[in-house]
């Protein structure tokens, strides 16, 4: 102002009315009484500019305080859905998705996967009861059956192919998407394929100089090999096992035997057939006559130490042997009557919870499948790459030139192998009394030829109680 002072203040602090923050800063400038024409201007002293700008130094500083700044944009809150599976994190399939889930979830695409681990001996039960809350895991690790596909808000993974965020099924082999129809319908992921194999302990077989055993290697060739190897002094067993019935299937299907009898109606149990008893009584006599197993050898245990030479696995690449303490490659299951059919398959479903929950577990999905990530899963896991991409890429193909043992499953599948567990039907129970039979003939309890066809009596009396899917 002409000959007076500036009052210099805040004007982000001010309130209506002037009456906001003001801060006398010094007369600085001032100017005489005009001349027409000419303004004259007489600069501060020193000493009056430095108090000045201190003053406006204070201004500011406290104005700055009470400036809030830009609202900055919140971050929105990402969308979490579970992954329900058995796979813990000692295993190489554990580490392998522990790092895949890792990997996604630093992509930041609004998206966090939880891993929901539950143990292998709790898995059924639990995850029966998280299916019954009426809130279940967005994604699960399951078995394709029948009761599987009837589960209410189960996820037709068909309708998510053909949604905007499609999935090209030709990826595929027509095979495994065929097989998994249901009520003619797509209901579930492919996830693990294998068929089941015949791991090999390659340290056991240089010690003693036996020759590893070759693809479509017969019975008789394999009861000799596992004598070879066994030296019970030492707790070194040929063959190794376990007395759940599931892995008694194998011998079954490799005498050319099959557990249901399909063509009639209603269904009934194949147990009692004589492929079937011809398999199980061969492999008992592993256990009760050629004596190149224990029933007190915990397979994972030897398989710890490296004391089993040869034992039949699902994970039968050598994606698995990192975590064993000796080198491991692969081989065909023996066969002991015709070429066998075997299996060994998992799936991933989707169930609704809400639509964004969906949209949400389905972004996962197809990141998972994209050629590197499941490529990753496969080989570090010790599965097949089971989409077209996966078999036909460099690391794939460079695994199996290294080691035929890759090659293994693959070549099984190739020869008719592969066994393609029927989705139907699906009889509750009856699992317990194979079990029973198996439990029977090891403690010579009684003969298969008397054990099987009670199991199967007794099978399809549950069958004709009501307790199947699929078989009328």
């Amino acid at each position: 102002r002409p000959g007076g002072c500036w009052l210099c203040w805040c004007p982000f602090c001010a309130e209506p009315a002037g009456t906001g923050l003001a801060i006398k800063a010094v007369a600085c400038w001032r100017r005489p009484a005009p001349v027409a024409g000419v303004v004259t201007v007489t600069r501060c002293s020193r000493r009056s500019l430095l108090r000045g700008l201190g003053g406006l130094g204070l201004a500011i500083a406290g104005c700055t305080g009470l400036w809030p700044g830009p609202t900055p944009t919140p971050t929105p809150t990402p969308v979490r859905v579970q992954f329900l599976h058995l796979f813990g994190e000692d295993t190489p399939p554990g580490q392998t998705l522990r790092r895949l889930l890792r990997r996604f979830n630093e992509r930041r695409t609004g998206v966090v996967v939880e891993s929901l681990f539950v143990a292998a001996g709790s898995y059924g039960a639990e995850k029966a009861r998280l299916l019954a809350s009426g809130t279940p895991p967005d994604i699960i690790w399951d078995e394709p059956t029948a009761r599987l596909m009837e589960t209410p808000g189960l996820v037709a993974v068909e309708e998510l192919f053909a949604g905007p965020d499609g999935f090209d099924a030709g990826r595929f082999p027509p095979l495994l998407l065929d097989f998994l129809r249901y009520k003619g319908r797509l209901w579930v992921m492919p996830f693990e394929l294998s068929a089941i194999s015949v791991g090999i302990n390659r340290d056991l077989f240089a010690r003693y100089g036996v020759a590893e055993p070759a693809f479509g290697w017969g019975w008789d060739e394999m009861v000799e090999t596992a004598r070879r190897l066994t030296h019970p002094d030492r707790q070194e067993w040929g063959w190794g096992n376990t007395r759940s019935a599931w892995q008694w299937f194998d011998a079954i299907r490799s005498a050319g035997g099959r557990l249901w009898r399909t063509e009639t109606r209603p269904v009934r149990s194949a147990l009692d057939e004589p492929e079937a008893i011809l398999g199980v009584s061969r492999y008992a006599d592993l256990w009760l006559k050629h004596q190149v197993t224990s029933l007190r050898a915990p397979v994972d245990e030897f398989n710890r130490t490296g004391r089993y030479a040869l034992w039949p696995t699902c994970v039968a690449v050598p994606g698995y042997g990192p975590a064993l303490p000796f080198r491991y490659s692969a081989t065909s299951v023996p066969v002991i009557h015709q070429p066998a059919s075997l299996w060994c398959w998992k799936v991933l479903a989707l169930f609704r919870r809400h639509e964004e929950r969906v949209r949400a577990a389905w972004l996962f999905v197809r990141w998972f499948y994209e050629t590197e990530n499941f490529l990753d899963w496969a080989i570090g896991a010790g599965y097949l790459p089971i989409t077209r991409d996966g078999l036909e890429h460099p690391r794939w193909r460079a695994l199996v030139a290294a080691d035929p043992g890759w090659q293994a499953p693959l070549w099984e599948i190739e020869h008719g192998y592969l066994y393609r567990w029927p989705l139907v039907p699906d009889v509750a129970g009856w699992f317990r009394h194979f079990q029973a039979a198996v439990d029977a003939i090891l403690t010579q309890r009684t003969a298969p030829a008397v054990a099987l066809p009670a199991a199967a009596r007794a099978i399809n009396a549950l069958i004709d109680q009501g307790h199947c899917l699929g078989c009328d």
